[in-house]
């Protein structure tokens, strides 16, 4: 045995799987995991007398018998927090412990909060073990949110990705690599980046173009930085400026993610930007058109199939035609989450939708 004995059962494979990879990474050799998404096989392995460390199974699968199993804690996966409609608060989840007769702790977490704070309150409420193990230090990760069409949604995906990042929490910076910026529009503060002397720097190659910016971050509940007066060819910069910035940020190590909101140009400098990114977002509609489109960049690159590509609908209505399931597309991905459409109001309510803080913890 490498360890303590943990099971993680969820039947959606791709959850699992992500709070599989975060044990790995924060407790290398520390725990057997065991990993259960099928519930048949669930009721296998419960059919028998089990012992376990933790047990993090979701309400799908819950049922009260598994407190007559030797189990020091169980964590229940909930798709609602606790407050209904409200959002998590800043800096903690919404968990609740019952004490059984059984002696068992459950306890009750909303599932699609951080696996920060998923990781703290298990080694807040495990009998000893967890707190004594040392974590590894995670660097920034960098996630590119790109669509094959302009019209998919996708700066409003990005933006709402790093306010349900942001409220993990986490120190986000929303990069905008757009050739023109609009998204201000979206902010209570929309002035561009002032002053001759910041472009005359960020035109140069070399050095630390983040320290000729740093000080113009703003926040509206994530970081970002403001847009540029202008677009990149009439401030005579070149499309490289964007890598140069999100290196240099992401080493400063002043944040834990880079979000990068990329244009929809297909060409050798975006390229660049899906091989620097972590994990990349690509965003699609429902609509013929956005499928279609989304089809053809899948084709154009080698390793979309991979860990590092998460594919989401965004402002997705169930009662309009869904292209993407339609046969005659033949499409070489599935929609990983459906962003449903946010109804009222001009501005979204990013941290009240669902889709995208399952999004959010998909990329962390």
């Amino acid at each position: 045995m490498a360890g303590f004995r943990i099971i993680i059962a969820d039947t959606d494979e791709r959850y699992a799987a992500a709070l599989e990879r975060e044990f790995m990474r924060t407790y290398p050799d520390a725990a057997d995991l065991e990993i259960i998404t099928e519930p048949e096989c669930f009721g296998e392995v419960f059919a028998l007398p089990q012992r376990a460390k933790l047990l993090l199974v979701s309400e799908t699968l819950y049922e009260p018998h598994l407190c007559r199993h030797d189990i020091d804690t169980i964590f229940l996966l909930t798709e609602e927090d606790e407050c209904g409609e409200d959002r998590p608060e800043q800096g903690r989840s919404r968990v609740r412990a019952e004490r059984k007769a059984e002696s068992i702790e459950i306890n009750r977490i909303f599932k699609y909060t951080s696996p920060k704070e998923i990781f703290r309150e298990i080694e807040a409420r495990c009998r000893g073990g967890f707190n004594r193990i040392e974590k590894q230090t995670k660097k920034t990760q960098i996630i590119l949110v790109y669509a094959a069409c302009e019209e998919a949604g996708r700066t409003t995906t990005a933006m709402g990705l790093s306010a349900c990042l942001a409220d993990s929490p986490g120190r986000v910076l929303y990069l905008n690599a757009g050739h023109l910026q609009w998204f201000s529009c979206l902010l209570k503060n929309s002035a561009p980046i002032e002053g001759r002397e910041i472009y005359l720097r960020l035109r140069e190659e070399r050095g630390d173009v983040y320290e000729a910016i740093r000080h113009e971050i703003r926040k509206e509940g994530f970081f970002y930085l403001p847009p540029f007066g202008a677009a990149l060819s009439a401030l005579d910069m070149d499309y490289g400026v964007y890598e140069r910035i999100i290196r240099c940020a992401a080493a400063s190590g002043d944040f834990d993610y880079v979000v990068v909101d990329a244009d929809a140009v297909f060409d050798g400098d975006k390229m660049r930007l899906f091989g620097l990114a972590d994990k990349i977002v690509v965003v699609t509609g429902q609509d013929f058109c956005c499928a279609y489109a989304t089809g053809l960049l899948v084709r154009a690159i080698a390793d979309a199939a991979g860990e590092k590509y998460v594919y989401v609908c965004s402002d997705f209505d169930k009662n309009r035609p869904n292209a993407l399931l339609s046969p005659s597309l033949r499409l070489d991905f599935s929609v990983d989450e459906y962003i449903e459409r946010e109804e009222g109001g001009e501005k979204r309510d990013w941290m009240k939708s669902r889709g995208l803080q399952r999004t959010a913890f998909l990329v962390r």
